[in-house]
């Protein structure tokens, strides 16, 4: 399930659920790989912040490079990583966690 963030603040949409937080931007060749990766994933609640819009939070996120992907477990961040990850890169480290 993919949502973008829009008005709202990251802490208001983050739950107990496992959640993928993508920061990327439309012009990103790589964000947009990753994106139709993260299309096919039915099952894992993914938040996209283009970096464009929400400069202020990827400001606060230390994001330097897109993309950048933030999961999250229990409103707690558990890992991160930044630059394009396979579909079987991205799997390993949620089956990690």
């Amino acid at each position: 399930m993919i949502e973008y963030l829009s008005g709202q603040k990251l802490e208001e949409v983050l739950s107990d659920e496992l959640t993928i937080v993508d920061f990327f931007a439309e012009w990103c060749g790589p964000c947009k790989m990753m994106g139709q990766i993260f299309e096919e994933m039915k099952d894992i609640k993914i938040i996209k912040i283009d970096v464009d819009t929400h400069e202020d939070l990827a400001k606060e996120h230390g994001v330097m490079s897109i993309p950048t992907v933030e999961i999250y477990k229990n409103k707690e961040m558990v890992h991160k990583f930044i630059g394009f990850k396979s579909k079987s890169e991205i799997d390993e480290i949620l089956s990690s966690l």
